[in-house]
């Protein structure tokens, strides 16, 4: 019996230079974060860079070129399809968060005041959220009516 694959071996090969890119570039990009907020491994950046160049070198000889802007969002990106409201309001925190610091990194004052909005943006819908849930919890129950026979 012959299995034929719907996707030529040019697909699958791209589609395994695209699934290489996602490791290297996480694990750089989050021990970026972590040494800019004076913890991770400074020591680690030039060989995950390297790591990160290698599977951009790899990406283009199989490809033809190297991976988009979007290819490379995609691989940093975070799935919060299924966040609550609140984990939503704290990726908007650690969202305006990053624009500081990566904008007082690029000494970009204009993003550091856009990054500083969402943050507070952020913190607002959490204040929302918990006020929302006091008055819930606060709220006169009322007692269940007996039912008569």
């Amino acid at each position: 019996m012959r299995i034929v694959s719907e996707n030529s071996e040019e697909d699958l090969a791209r589609m395994r230079a695209e699934e290489l890119l996602r490791y290297p570039l996480r694990q750089l990009a989050s021990n970026l974060m972590r040494v800019v907020r004076g913890a991770g491994k400074p020591y680690e950046v030039g060989i995950q860079a390297a790591a990160v160049i290698d599977v951009f070198e790899n990406y283009k000889s199989v490809v033809g070129y190297y991976p988009s802007s979007g290819e490379i969002q995609e691989a940093l990106s975070i799935d919060q399809e299924h966040w609550d409201e609140f984990t939503l309001a704290q990726a908007t925190i650690v969202a305006g968060s990053l624009q500081i610091a990566a904008s007082e990194l690029a000494h970009q004052p204009t993003q550091v005041a856009r990054g500083s909005r969402e943050l507070f943006e952020g913190i607002q819908h959490i204040e929302r959220l918990r006020e929302r849930n006091r008055r819930q919890v606060s709220a006169p129950r009322k007692k269940p009516r007996k039912k008569t026979p």
